[in-house]
């Protein structure tokens, strides 16, 4: 009897993750509350006019002939002791497990339930629904999610603020990113404004650490992200993640492995980085006790931010600004929808 494996998420890494294993011949069950995968990367273009179904794939159909069974239920924790996670409809079983959980947004503390966010294509959608009576917007945060969606309130003209305690954008990117970056959002009269703290938000309110206050008609939180809330009740573990070793196996539990923000690792929590953890986690679980564990090595990844129509690449410390590199981006999106239909068609052959 083949052995049983549950993925919990059906992000980049948990679907990916399930098509490795299925391949490999394991009884896989895939949780997710959505029951869809979704190309988040581009979850800021619904902004400006992208429909969402074109991100969206609805797994119940795609998932039908494949040996992989597919349970739209909300996860609610995880007992790792007895190896069962159990969800809104029950329990479930599991010889090992994969965490894909995704992650959470960052609310360091505040009150953040009246700001809007833009995590996802659904949040997308409810922000665009805004757009239309709206005049202004700040963003709080100067990731790449806050500066792809500043750059698509530009695109539906409206004024754009962006504040973050840090004094250039892209922070976790290399200087000349950044150096690119702004000199897009200043073309683009996109107000920057570095070293402003938010200290406390009241209702839609911005509360900074000089004592200024300000709001917009519409208000986006893009401070950060932080591993699932359940991981981190199940596991007693920070919004770092789970403790894993190189193999990403959980340093106290060898039948659980976790990717993207599920794991504490140092790399960057991208698509392109999710689905390589989950090749090399399907390949861990497939070992003997006795083999050693394939490790995972970041390394320099080409990285593409959009800002309205331009667009700038990323890859080791240069930086390339180019309004193609949008249209790369896109067809990116393409390869991975045409990708995941050939692994689809192998689990049928």
């Amino acid at each position: 009897m083949a052995e049983e494996v549950i993925v919990a998420g059906a992000g980049f890494a948990g679907l990916n993750a399930a098509f490795e294993l299925a391949e490999k011949g394991y009884e896989v069950e895939l949780i997710d509350s959505s029951g869809s995968h979704s190309f988040t990367p581009s979850a800021p273009d619904v902004i400006s006019g992208t429909d969402p179904d074109d991100l969206r794939l609805e797994l119940a159909d795609f998932l039908a002939e494949t040996p992989i069974d597919i349970s739209r239920e909300k996860i609610l924790s995880i007992n790792p002791d007895e190896s069962v996670v159990e969800t809104n409809s029950g329990s479930h079983s599991y010889e090992n497990l994969v965490l894909a959980l995704g992650y959470e947004s960052s609310s360091f503390g505040m009150d953040i339930s009246e700001l809007d966010t833009v995590y996802s294509v659904d949040q997308a959608e409810d922000v665009k629904k805004k757009v239309e009576e709206a005049e202004d917007a700040i963003v709080v945060g100067c990731g790449y999610v806050g500066v792809e969606v500043a750059g698509e309130f530009y695109e539906e003209g409206l004024d754009v603020t962006v504040v973050d305690q840090v004094t250039r954008p892209m922070p976790n990117s290399g200087n000349l990113m950044s150096e690119k970056v702004l000199d897009v959002l200043n073309e683009k009269d996109i107000a920057f404004q570095g070293g402003r703290a938010v200290e406390s938000i009241e209702g839609r309110e911005l509360v900074f650490e000089n004592g200024e206050h300000e709001t917009a008609d519409i208000v986006v939180w893009s401070v950060g992200m932080e591993a699932s809330h359940v991981v981190q009740r199940s596991f007693d573990c920070g919004p770092e993640g789970l403790s894993v070793n190189g193999g990403l196996n959980s340093e106290e539990y060898g039948n659980v492995f976790a990717a993207g923000a599920c794991a504490d690792t140092e790399a960057t929590n991208t698509a392109q980085n999710a689905m390589e953890q989950a090749d090399i986690i399907a390949e861990n679980i497939s070992k003997d006790e006795s083999e050693s564990l394939e490790r995972f090595e970041p390394g320099d990844k080409p990285f593409i931010v959009t800002v309205g129509d331009e667009a700038v690449l990323e890859y080791g410390e240069s930086a390339y600004r180019s309004r193609l590199f949008r249209y790369l981006k896109r067809l990116i999106r393409t390869k991975h929808w045409m990708s995941l239909s050939w692994k689809k068609l192998k689990l049928r052959i």
